[in-house]
């Protein structure tokens, strides 16, 4: 038995992201692809906000929060040490 194409279900799968792991040598390719990463999850607006909506405390916090925790979890030991002093995804 076939289904016609109205029977099927419109709800979209959600999508599972894994975040590209930054290597010094592929900077360009890693910052693209971390960017679609980032916009795919809804939280891209906090790296580049242009605006204090992502600022602690501010309505959008959470979202500042989950794009610098994504940034942070790709990076090498040694590049973590020098995000630890940033305050928001903008600035790491």
């Amino acid at each position: 038995m076939t289904k016609e194409l109205g029977e099927y279900s419109s709800v979209a799968a959600p999508v599972s992201t894994q975040y590209p792991q930054y290597i010094r040598d592929n900077y360009t390719v890693w910052a693209t692809t971390m960017m679609w990463a980032l916009e795919s999850n809804e939280v891209w607006e906090a790296v580049d906000p242009g605006g204090d909506e992502f600022m602690k405390g501010a309505p959008k916090y959470r979202k500042d929060r989950q794009a610098l925790t994504a940034i942070c979890s790709v990076m090498p030991m040694d590049v973590k040490q020098h995000l630890i002093s940033k305050t928001s995804a903008k600035e790491a």
